[in-house]
């Protein structure tokens, strides 16, 4: 029998109680508190609907929530392709809560238990199309769909952050680094996540610590496919196999997925949640 890969999905639902009320508590700590980072546009059923009609390899669902009061109340939490796991079960503890998913995202390789392979999605990710391990994985290296570039140097801090990755992976492999992974699901070996960490691991800690919310000193977790690339751990592909949204003019890709990401260039969000909703159910 193939080995099974960890499909991560980190996960936050804004209409529960208690997560409101810790969002409030520390929201004066400032950072990134966007409307956009923390809204939910009621779609997870349609990601697990969609995972398990076209996942064609041995998966698990590691789904990552801050408590148990985020537990979907319609999901089964017995079934036989899911684990739950908690922020306190991986990120340290003086770091919780967090409301930061660049924090969440970089100790996810410290999980126990989690599969040597794994692929990290989010939650506006969708599987559209049969995928097999091979549109992952060749061998024992992960696929990377890479735009060779250097990120953008702007005020925005989501491009401070993605500047830093790459300006500590090119410092440690002493190479000039112009990639970035594709905005989609991101394919990674835990072994590998690790050793990073063992390379950086004060400048990982530094960068994370303290931030409840995403701020401009942090990495994210874009700089482990950087250290793939960089040192040749994973194989590069010229052709994407997600496509990425950022506005309301939404469809459905030729691509196996898409990622439909919620930015500030939506204005309508409204009329965005709902086309997106007759999307997927169209699927």
């Amino acid at each position: 029998m193939s080995e099974t890969i960890d499909i991560v999905l980190p996960y936050v639902n804004p209409m529960d109680k208690e997560w409101q009320a810790e969002f409030t508590k520390y929201k004066r700590q400032g950072g990134d508190q966007g409307k956009n980072r923390f809204r939910d546009a009621g779609t997870l059923q349609h990601w697990f609907r969609l995972i398990r009609k076209n996942t064609k390899f041995n998966y698990r669902i590691v789904l990552i929530l801050a408590r148990e009061s985020q537990v979907p109340k319609w999901l089964d939490v017995n079934a036989k392709d899911l684990r739950i796991v908690y922020h306190r079960e991986f990120i340290p503890a003086k770091e919780l809560p967090t409301f930061n998913s660049s924090v969440i995202n970089c100790y996810i390789p410290f999980i126990h238990d989690l599969n040597e392979k794994y692929i990290l999605f989010n939650d506006d990710i969708f599987m559209f199309r049969p995928t097999d391990s091979g549109d992952w994985f060749d061998g024992d290296k992960p696929r990377f769909h890479s735009d060779w570039i250097m990120y953008p140097r702007s005020d925005k801090l989501w491009d401070k952050n993605i500047g830093k990755c790459q300006s500590i992976i090119s410092k440690l492999v002493k190479v000039d680094l112009y990639n970035v992974p594709e905005h989609g699901p991101l394919p990674r070996k835990r072994s590998l996540d690790l050793f990073l960490w063992s390379l950086i691991k004060d400048q990982m800690k530094d960068s994370l610590s303290g931030s409840r919310f995403r701020k401009e000193k942090n990495v994210t977790d874009w700089i482990f496919s950087m250290f793939y690339t960089a040192c040749k751990f994973g194989k590069n592909e010229p052709m994407p196999i997600s496509t990425y949204y950022n506005r309301e003019d939404i469809s459905i890709p030729h691509t196996k997925l898409a990622c439909y990401n919620d930015t500030e260039l939506i204005t309508d969000y409204n009329a965005y949640v709902k086309n997106l909703h007759r999307l997927l159910k169209s699927q």
